[in-house]
């Protein structure tokens, strides 16, 4: 999904392919693939007008699920701001920070609900079709300008 000079991108390094992405009620959507490792890429543009970036430094967070995955990036562009072949800076997430050197990582789950497998199907949010806080499939990127700052010790 791109707004602006901002873009989200779904990778499936098994398949080196980007997912697809569709647009239903003005909500973008992605079509996963059960049980396929994958990878977000969050992109921050060169403004092709001004030749600048929207900002100089940036803090990204990814929410899975409503899950923060448990490290933010951070990006500087004020570098890049004098070579003009650089129109993109890219962060990438692999997955669910478990500790210090170790990723869990980013898996589809099934999307589809299979009842014949499941004895208690009150759990299941197939029945409550109303049920739209879950958060399930939701990818959530925050995206804050960011600044440097002395350490003063």
């Amino acid at each position: 999904m791109r707004e602006g000079l901002f873009e989200v991108l779904i990778y499936i390094p098994k398949t080196n392919i980007y997912l697809n992405e569709k647009e239903i009620n003005h909500i973008p959507y992605c079509v996963a693939v059960a049980n396929e490792e994958y990878i977000i890429k969050v992109n921050i543009y060169r403004d092709l007008i001004t030749k600048k970036f929207p900002m100089n430094y940036s803090r990204i967070g990814l929410y899975i699920d409503n899950i923060d995955v448990n490290y933010w990036k951070r990006l500087d562009m004020s570098e890049c701001e004098h070579n003009h072949n650089i129109n993109c800076v890219t962060a990438t997430f692999l997955g669910f920070k478990k500790s210090d050197n170790e990723l869990k990582a980013f898996i589809f789950g099934n999307t589809m609900h299979d009842d014949s497998n499941s004895n208690n199907n009150s759990n299941n949010s197939t029945n409550n079709t109303n049920n739209t806080n879950n958060g399930i499939g939701i990818i959530r990127v925050d995206i804050f300008e960011a600044e440097v700052s002395q350490n003063k010790t």
